[in-house]
């Protein structure tokens, strides 16, 4: 980041020294995670890194490399190429990380697809990776094969948890072929050369692809303390669970951590909640990772009352604006729990936190250990709740939206971010085509399109999705502002608020509420909560609908472009 203009506004991690000096490795990433298990050989024995949920198989530290070998030569022997895609569409599958470095040793990336995708969606993600290697299983492979009948060129295709006709069993292929074939001299160009591409989840467009490269990833590692040696830093292992998409970057970020420090990540695809509880009580969890929407779901459930979740020490909550409201919920379920945030992007990686991805250095000093207090902030009578600070290697600004001048800390605004570790750019087809492939100004500033501030003591604070906020008259609403009030009545489950056309005030807010089992909640008590908590242009002017489900994205959270869609819809068929 040296050399680059400076603003005076620009704010730097409070945990910034803590990489003071320290140059970042150059080499591709496959190097940098098989040098840290070979270190950590002795003490990671036969732990498993990864366990998937609904094929309850392991995958063990000590076979991720001989495996990526195997898988490479295999690969190498039917014609896989450098700089070519491996697509996968499948749930998750343990073996699939193994499978991934197999893939990067070829000098190639990984790209996932959600499962229940529609078929052109698929094809023009195919189309988007010039794939010729596709990844299936028996559930996926009649939408894999559909997709790719369209692409125009031939496809190898792969399977993987049984049998699918004209695949490959990627199974025998990283358990069985000899070695032979992997290339050991593949030249990879660490700054350039694509390691992956995660899709965004889409909530306000089509998926588009981020490419991060081996150098991103590298750098990734290096912010929360690897290489590290765990024997003499005396580091203990952790198991951590969450249902998360194997096609976002949650997974990959999750597994990485779990390679560097010798942690389990058991992970599902798809949330159901008596499947959910009983992995808990199996598998017995030190933590949780959950999406707010989600947190919110497992915390009123009635069926907590009767277990004992007493292992569970920490939650972490990332992926959307968090209530105090979820916050506390949560601590009334988990009364053990330290309830941590962590705020990250498809295309910037992570940015700030307060749990996971954190130095362990930060954590043995009590003055720096301090500031990854989760906080409540009060500002202009509404609570905001803290991200945490940002991570070493992270700088940030906020700036008005309007002009896009930099404000000072404290104030409202767009926030920008610039690290080592935001992504190349965007695959081609989703964006618009005359988007810079490297969305940063000149001086590597990325606007991220949230709304928020930093505080005085370094801690980010999100408010809402630029692209969500409304007005009503000239004043600017957050959706989330509404939600956390609307989420304080004892009868609501969940709830998403969106602005609606108004010709006299531009836009007016409406709910959609869900209520939770036995209890019941009417329009007028809604309406007078959130007038009574919020300045008059946060009403619900549109009213309130109550609805048994509230519509999620690909990724699991709230899909407030199709519950826009969906209000539209309504708004236009009433009289």
């Amino acid at each position: 980041m040296e050399g680059r203009e400076e603003d005076p506004h620009a704010i730097k991690s409070p945990l910034a020294d803590v990489l003071k000096g320290v140059v970042l490795p150059k080499v591709p990433y496959t190097t940098f995670i098989f040098d840290n298990l070979r270190k950590n050989k002795k003490i990671l024995g036969d732990r498993a890194v990864a366990v998937d949920i609904r094929r309850n198989q392991s995958l063990l530290f000590k076979d991720v490399e001989p495996m990526a070998i195997r898988f490479a030569s295999a690969l190498t022997k039917r014609g896989f190429e450098k700089g070519e895609v491996f697509f996968y569409i499948t749930y998750n599958a343990a073996l699939l990380y193994a499978l991934h470095f197999g893939v990067w040793l070829c000098g190639g990336a990984v790209r996932g697809c959600f499962q229940e995708e529609d078929v052109a969606e698929v094809e023009r993600q195919m189309k988007d990776s010039k794939s010729r290697f596709i990844l299936c299983e028996p559930e996926t492979s009649e939408l894999a094969m559909m997709a790719a009948s369209r692409l125009g060129w031939p496809v190898n295709y792969f399977s993987i948890d049984g049998d699918v006709n004209g695949a490959s069993p990627v199974e025998e292929m990283a358990l069985k072929d000899d070695g032979s074939a992997y290339k050991k001299d593949i030249p990879i160009s660490p700054e350039e050369d694509i390691l992956f591409i995660p899709c965004t989840n889409g909530s306000t467009g089509l998926p588009k692809g981020a490419k991060h490269t081996h150098y991103n990833l590298v750098a990734q590692g290096v912010s929360v303390g690897a290489p590290v040696d765990l024997e003499r830093e005396d580091l203990q292992s952790e198991t951590t669970l969450s249902i998360i998409g194997n096609f976002n970057v949650g997974p990959f970020l999750m597994i990485q951590i779990s390679l560097m420090f010798g942690h389990t990540f058991i992970s599902g695809s798809r949330f159901e909640k008596d499947i959910f509880f009983k992995m808990i009580e199996y598998h017995k969890p030190d933590t949780l990772v959950l999406f707010p929407y989600l947190a919110n779901v497992i915390s009123l459930s009635p069926e907590l009352k009767n277990k004992n979740l007493s292992f569970i020490k920490k939650i972490t909550l990332g992926g959307s604006v968090i209530d105090t409201s979820i916050l506390g919920n949560l601590s009334k379920c988990f009364p053990n729990a330290i309830i941590n945030t962590i705020y990250g992007m498809t295309e910037t990686l992570l940015i700030s936190s307060n749990g996971i991805g954190v130095h362990y250095k930060i954590l043995r000093d009590p003055e720096k250990e301090a500031l990854l207090k989760l906080k409540v902030l009060e500002m202009d009578k509404e609570s905001h709740i803290s991200c945490g600070p940002l991570l070493p290697l992270v700088e940030a600004k906020v700036v008005d939206v309007e002009s896009g001048t930099s404000l000072e800390r404290g104030s409202k605004g767009r926030i920008l971010v610039r690290s080592p570790f935001i992504m190349a750019g965007y695959t081609t087809s989703g964006c618009n085509q005359d988007q810079n492939p490297l969305p940063v100004d000149e001086h590597g500033w990325f606007d991220t399109g949230d709304f928020g501030f930093i505080s005085e003591d370094g801690q980010v604070y999100v408010i809402d999705r630029l692209k969500l906020i409304f007005k009503y008259l000239m004043h600017q609403v957050s959706p989330a502002d509404i939600e956390r009030v609307i989420l304080r009545h004892p009868s609501v489950q969940s709830v998403g608020v969106v602005g609606l056309p108004n010709p006299e005030t531009t836009s007016a807010a409406k709910a959609y509420i869900v209520i939770k089992p036995g209890c019941s909640a009417t329009e007028e008590e809604i309406k007078k909560l959130v007038a009574d908590s919020t300045p008059f242009y946060k009403h619900l002017h549109k009213g309130v609908v109550f609805t048994d489900k509230l519509p999620e994205t690909r990724g699991g959270k709230l899909d407030r472009a199709a519950l826009m869609k969906q209000a539209i819809r309504e708004m236009k068929a009433s009289p």
